[in-house]
Parts: C-alpha cells; sequence; structure tokens
C-alpha cells in the first residue's frame, strides 16, 4: 500500500563498483526517500545466455515527509457535529445521496501512510445515489456548489449543501442536488486547486440527516 508514495522517489548510493557480490551504502534520495540511510546488498542469482540476473537486497530506514494540508471552507452552517478525514493524501472516490439537496456524503481515500479508508456517510438515506471513482492519475482540482437554508419536518430551517460539482483533471461530474423541491438556488462557494496542486480530501458537519457543511483538503 505504501508503494505509491515511492513513485517519485529516487534512492541515492555510494561505494565502489560491484562486479559480482558486495554493498552498497544508502546516503539519501529525493522525496519520500530524501533522508533514507542503509546498505544494499549485491548478489549473482544466475546467468543467462542474455545476461546475468542479480538479486539486491534493500535494507534501510529513513524519516516519512508528511505534506501540509490547506484547508478551503468549510461552507455550510454550523448545525450537528464535526466530520473529518484522517491525513488524506488522495481520494479514490465519492459517493452522494441526494434530491433537492445532498442529503448524504462518503468518500474514499489513501492517507499518508498507503492506507485506503472511507469516511462518512455523513447525513442519510435519500433516493438518488451517484459514485464518482477517479481512474489512474486522475485528481480532484475543483469543488464548488450552493448551500441553502432547508426546511426540516420540524418546521425548522437549517443550513445545508444544496448542490455539489466536482471537477478532475480528465472531467466534471456534477451538479448533483436541487431537482425536485428547491426551486431557489443557494449562496454559492468554490475552491479550487493551485497548480502543482490537488483536492485530497474533505471536512464539514452533519446532523446525522443531511450535509450541513463541507470544506476540502488541499494538498
Amino acid at each position: 500500500m505504501l508503494l505509491h508514495r515511492f513513485k517519485q522517489s529516487t534512492l541515492q548510493i555510494m561505494g565502489t563498483s560491484v562486479e559480482q557480490e558486495g554493498q552498497w551504502s544508502i546516503v539519501g534520495g529525493t522525496g519520500d526517500l530524501a533522508m533514507a540511510r542503509g546498505i544494499i546488498n549485491k548478489k549473482l542469482h544466475h546467468r543467462t545466455n542474455e545476461g546475468d540476473i542479480i538479486e539486491l537486497t534493500i535494507h534501510g530506514f529513513g524519516r516519512m515527509q508528511i505534506p501540509t494540508l490547506g484547508k478551503s471552507g468549510p461552507w455550510g452552517g454550523n448545525g450537528g457535529s464535526v466530520v473529518d478525514s484522517e491525513n488524506p493524501s488522495r481520494i479514490e472516490s465519492i459517493t452522494i445521496l441526494y434530491k433537492g439537496i445532498i442529503a448524504s456524503f462518503e468518500y474514499s481515500y489513501i492517507d499518508f501512510y498507503g492506507n485506503r479508508r472511507t469516511t462518512g456517510p455523513w447525513g442519510s438515506k435519500n433516493p438518488n445515489r451517484t459514485e464518482i471513482v477517479l481512474g489512474p492519475g486522475e485528481i480532484l482540482t475543483a469543488v464548488s456548489g450552493t448551500v441553502i437554508k432547508h426546511n426540516t419536518p420540524m418546521e425548522t430551517k437549517v443550513d445545508v449543501v444544496q448542490t455539489l460539482e466536482f471537477v478532475t483533471n480528465k472531467k466534471t461530474y456534477g451538479p448533483y442536488g436541487n431537482l425536485d423541491n428547491n426551486k431557489e438556488l443557494g449562496t454559492p462557494f468554490s475552491a479550487v486547486a493551485p497548480d502543482g496542486k490537488a483536492i485530497v480530501g474533505f471536512f464539514g458537519r452533519t446532523d446525522g440527516r443531511y450535509v450541513n457543511a463541507i470544506g476540502v483538503y488541499i494538498a
């Protein structure tokens, strides 16, 4: 699960040329391996007509560089309780239930340490369901929507997320919500990741019935 973190990282090694067997020192690197230290053992595994097959055994340790998360939002009200994510690093999928408003929000993501996590659902059931699955190399670059005062069965008004739209580096999803009973368009909001960054996670508030507020993490 950690392998995706090291795709843009390299190891720097030091030592004399090793013909068949021996060791090199790991003296650093780039990316998440910048602080790496250790040794690499080289062993001749097998000779073929096409060339030698060698075995490299890497013993190393390093200090993982934790990305700095920026926050944008939340948009909505103060109803309900805070809901959040643990160290989000990359969004894999988003699931929403909606009709006149966004009734429920859930998403799956990879955290800083390579673990797959799911948070939510934030809210309650609703008839229309959409699942957005991001493809290989697809990242979320912008989120927009509206928030509105919603009439509850108790004849009180609460702040809720009315619509949501998601933009990636490949396509646009939505907008979702505001299908039937909310003809009035709510107050708009939007978050756009700067060049070279992406929206990697979400946080917000829910009272168990509605998504009262939503915000994004950018890294």
